[in-house]
């Protein structure tokens, strides 16, 4: 009982501290007699796999897992068995199919488990967000045996203390990606900012945005992504959104276009701004971190960019931060101007001014420099023109692309 309370121990002790995790699975697979142990995070959409520990596995073997099987095995096949918390075993797919012998006449069974001497398994998925799963596994050879039911009941017990530790894991991951907590500074902005991850799908709205989705104010979310309800639309709203991811993940340097969302009601479009943010460091249990900013201005709001803000921040005239302004609420120049009582000439000279002052080098970059900065003053998120930052104080987590490792690990 005193090795078991110590594992429990060792266990939450890796909730906090992320070195603590191989010495777990090194607990795990002695105290279950097992060939190999392992815990990853796996990303279900696009096959990205981040590995916590795995002991005593071919990485090849592993690759190829990654490449043909994590997202097409018998187990995935039947969703009941995916649930967090069901424990499987070799026998459980024979059980729910009721054909004895089924498991081991699979492929998977024959092609990958058996090479490897993996002949009887306990899994389990720990966690599940959406695409996102984290599994843990243990496999033994013939000679061990099959394992028991006391065995079963033990790791049954384990399992609720790993799920409970790698969901605090998950949290404090979260509170260092920016993805949760501190993110209510975001509600004070004058316009809704949507924060999408590298599949574009919402990870957080601020409280603009959120009350600007409720109302079904030309935009709305479906299967956790932002559409427009017009088609026109929608086609420009994912073409500047795939443009800014495309800067985000350094495919491009290119700052897409803003696209119009019209509204019913005769009321003027909003102008949606996509914003590539800094790429941050890996996380181990694959937070979904946030790749792009959606800024939503609405024109017919007077103070989306404060006229104070404007003149503290850049050091505008009066004129200059009004002009500013309309330009952000998406006025053309000759429009902003007529609002503002200038000539087209005079708004051009104020433009060129603009320009200097807050260091850029058009229109679309201005609208993105002035709503960007508003939310990086707000303390959450830097924008990301050319290159991306990185954490270098964090350590390289082991990660899998689509089969391909892409950093060194140990030798299982």
């Amino acid at each position: 009982m005193d090795a078991l309370n110590q594992l429990i121990d060792r266990i939450y002790a890796a909730a906090v501290d992320a070195t603590v995790w191989p010495e777990v699975m090194e607990s795990l697979q002695d105290a279950f007699r097992c060939t190999s142990v392992g815990l990853y995070c796996a990303d279900m959409h696009s096959g990205d796999v981040s590995v916590v520990e795995l002991r005593d596995i071919d990485p090849g073997y592993v690759r190829d897992y990654v490449q043909y099987y994590m997202r097409d095995n018998p187990w995935c096949r039947v969703p009941e068995l995916q649930v967090p918390g069901c424990i499987r075993t070799d026998r459980s797919l024979d059980a729910y199919y009721k054909r004895p012998g089924y498991y081991r006449s699979t492929e998977y069974y024959n092609d990958w488990m058996k090479p490897q001497g993996f002949i009887h398994s306990l899994s389990t998925t720990l966690r599940s967000d959406g695409d996102l799963r984290t599994k843990f596994y243990m496999y033994r050879g013939q000679r061990p045996g099959e394992f028991t039911r006391p065995e079963f009941r033990r790791f049954q017990n384990l399992s609720g203390h790993l799920m409970r530790a790698v969901g605090v894991a998950y949290r404090l991951n979260q509170r260092e990606a920016g993805t949760a907590g501190g993110l209510s500074v975001l509600d004070h902005l004058r316009f809704g900012v949507i924060l999408l991850d590298t599949g574009l799908r919402l990870v957080h709205a601020n409280r603009f945005a959120e009350e600007l989705l409720a109302r079904g104010e030309g935009l709305h979310v479906r299967d956790a992504r932002v559409r427009a309800l017009h088609a026109e639309d929608n086609r420009a709203l994912e073409a500047t959104l795939s443009g800014a991811l495309s800067v985000h993940m350094g495919w491009s340097t290119d700052l897409p276009q803003a696209a119009g969302i019209r509204r019913e009601r005769g009321r003027r479009p909003l102008r949606a701004t996509a914003v590539p943010l800094a790429r941050l460091s890996e996380s181990l249990f694959m937070v979904r971190r946030a790749a792009v900013a959606l800024m939503i201005s609405d024109p017919e709001l007077e103070a989306v960019v404060p006229d104070h803000w404007l003149r503290h921040r850049y050091g505008l005239t009066g004129a200059e931060a009004r002009l500013a302004r309309s330009l952000v609420r998406g006025e053309s120049l000759r429009a902003a101007a007529d609002s503002n009582g200038l000539t087209y000439e005079t708004a051009r000279w104020y433009l060129k001014n603009i320009f200097q002052k807050t260091g850029t080098g058009g229109q679309p970059q201005l609208v993105k420099t002035l709503l960007s900065e508003q939310v990086l003053e707000a303390g959450f998120v830097e924008p990301r023109i050319e290159t991306a930052v990185t954490d270098s104080a964090r350590p390289q987590l082991p990660r899998i692309r689509n089969g391909i490792g892409t950093s060194q690990r140990r030798p299982c």
